[in-house]
């Protein structure tokens, strides 16, 4: 409350929305009759503040119209030529089921919160998500099941056998849909939702997502096609170039051990291979109006699987040599009505450039040239390793970043007058006085004296989503 009363404070005026919880705050606490109250909670009871709040915040059978509001938006592109949305994603889910991952926003919630068109003049929409749409799906997809696993594994090995063995299916979606110990929230996890999210976006030319919660740091490029007319025929047009900009966490560091093997350099490469780049093509109905491939004999079970789900979410590098040409050709019987291709941005600088301030930069090992390791390949092999092994103690890595950190953002116009979102992820040199404040850069929280920190990972990111060539076309 006391939040978002700062993001929105005419909602606390006497008539707003907000008001109640308000009023009710102020004598939770308290008796009937004004005084302070001797239990250690609010009174239950008929009229109570606390009847009030549940009432306000949909949490008992009576209803109060209207219910509180936490999400908001400024859209006055008269004055700026951008709009602002703050979603509320953590108080309007959707269920489909007790066990399900939520939606993590409901249709209505969806339209409530995000209008379907952007005000006349906004060039930019700026989206605050507490969860980030465009999330990181190793840890997502195969970090969470794990630890999912794990974790019953310990707790109760012979449930987790007997399920094994009766109910393979409730398996696969327990441990790949996560449950509440490992914070099932990931908008990944719900197709519907996550599509949804993008097509209602989808209206306008640029979106970026401002998120956290996840206790790690990156940033996400996404362009986003919609099935219209191109080059006087019809195919995929580009309408919106999505950027996930995810600043986590500022003081709540992952273990040290997770850390460092998440920093290693094979494990972001790991990390990019699994991100992207990749395409997803889409079509809303599995039924009528749905994808027809040409040759469904030959497709793998998990394309015929999900061929059936809907929306239909549709892998192109899981397509049969002939659909892929039939796509590019444009015969397929029923075309993918949008598509959408995500990459993890990498930082491309040098690194005389990004370690330009760190003390021991100097004693940086080189990594050896292709010519330098096939004339002497035991040598060059020890150089990688030393080269790895200071990058392990002392720098950061390109992609994704899991320490304490602060994130700038900035727009910069290039030599060709374009546009580009710079997303700078502040650390401490680990080399000098590490983030504990230690020489020797050992892993540890926020500083609790002052130390300077730089950029050492900064990625780039074109606004404009006419850079790429959509996935019904190929490269010439």
């Amino acid at each position: 409350m006391c939040q978002d009363w700062g993001n929105d404070p005419d909602r606390y005026e006497l008539g707003g929305t907000n008001r109640v919880v308000l009023e009710a705050a102020q004598t939770l606490f308290r008796t009937s009759a004004g005084g302070p109250a001797r239990e250690s909670g609010p009174e239950i009871g008929g009229g109570t503040a606390r009847q009030s709040l549940e009432e306000a915040f949909a949490l008992s059978d009576a209803t109060h119209d209207p219910q509180v509001v936490w999400s908001w938006r400024i859209t006055a592109a008269d004055v700026a030529g951008y709009e602002i949305l703050a979603l509320d994603n953590r108080t309007r889910r959707g269920f489909d089921t007790r066990r399900a991952s939520p939606a993590n926003l409901t249709d209505q919630a969806m339209s409530e919160q995000i209008p379907e068109a952007p005000p006349a003049g906004s060039e930019l929409t700026l989206v605050i998500a507490p969860l980030p749409p465009i999330g990181f799906p190793p840890l997502e997809q195969i970090g969470q099941p794990y630890l999912n696993l794990l974790h019953d594994h310990q707790k109760n090995p012979e449930h987790l056998e007997v399920t094994r063995r009766s109910n393979l299916p409730n398996l696969a979606r327990d441990y790949m849909f996560g449950r509440l110990i490992k914070d099932p929230e990931p908008w990944g996890f719900h197709a519907h939702a996550l599509e949804e999210l993008f097509r209602r976006l989808s209206s306008r030319r640029c979106v970026v997502f401002l998120s956290g919660d996840v206790h790690y740091s990156l940033s996400g490029k996404m362009t986003y096609w919609k099935r219209g007319e191109v080059d006087g025929g019809m195919g995929l047009v580009p309408t919106t170039r999505f950027i996930q900009l995810t600043s986590s966490a500022l003081q709540n560091e992952t273990g040290a051990h997770e850390i460092l093997l998440a920093h290693l350099g094979l494990a972001q490469q790991f990390g990019a291979v699994v991100t992207g780049t990749y395409d997803r093509l889409g079509w809303r109905s599995a039924g009528v109006g749905g994808p027809t491939l040409p040759s469904s004999e030959d497709l793998s079970p998990q394309l015929r699987r999900l061929l059936h789900h809907e929306p239909v979410i549709v892998p192109t590098r899981m397509l049969p040599p002939d659909v892929l040409a039939s796509l590019r050709a444009g015969t397929l019987p029923v075309p993918p009505e949008w598509a959408w291709r995500l990459a993890q941005v990498k930082d491309l600088r040098l690194d005389e450039e990004r370690y330009a301030s760190v003390a021991v930069a100097a004693d940086r090992p080189r990594s050896p040239a292709e010519a330098e390791l096939a004339a002497a390949r035991a040598a060059g092999y020890m150089a990688i390793a030393r080269h790895h092994d200071w990058h392990a103690r002392h720098g950061t890595p390109r992609r994704f970043l899991m320490y304490s950190s602060v994130c700038m953002a900035h727009v910069e116009v290039d030599q060709d007058g374009e546009l580009a979102l710079v997303h700078a992820m502040y650390s401490w040199d680990r080399g000098g006085s590490g983030p504990s404040g230690s020489p020797g850069g050992v892993i540890g929280t926020w500083p609790e004296r002052h130390l300077s920190a730089a950029a050492y990972i900064q990625h780039r990111i074109p606004l404009d989503p006419r850079d790429e060539i959509p996935p019904d076309r190929e490269a010439t």
